[in-house]
């Protein structure tokens, strides 16, 4: 009965080692694939978001180097020195306080 009792022991541990190492690896590399997955992520956003501050920094410099040379031409034909920049100025102070209505 000893030999029939330490089979069966035997066989128990064998399926519970086996259920746990195949639990194991589930773990393993659903983890590893979790990670992989966020990481591909991150860098897709940090790209995207490079290349979102590159457009919106040289969007931002081209915006004043155009508002700038539209006052200069203003204050060359209106021939009254920073009349330009007043216009300008005012335009875009309209223009942005009805953006702001908008919202």
């Amino acid at each position: 009965m000893d030999k029939t009792k330490n089979k069966n022991q035997g066989k128990g541990t064998d399926w519970k080692e086996l259920t746990l190492s195949v639990i194991k690896n589930f773990l393993e590399n659903f983890f590893a694939e979790l990670s992989r997955d966020v990481r591909q992520k991150i860098l897709i956003f940090i790209e995207k978001l490079k290349n979102n501050l590159i457009f919106g920094g040289l969007f931002i410099l081209g915006s004043i180097f155009l508002v700038v040379g539209i006052a200069i031409v203003l204050n060359f034909l209106i021939d009254i020195p920073g009349a330009g920049y007043l216009i300008v100025g005012a335009l875009l102070l309209l223009l942005g306080f009805i953006f702001k209505a908008k919202k």
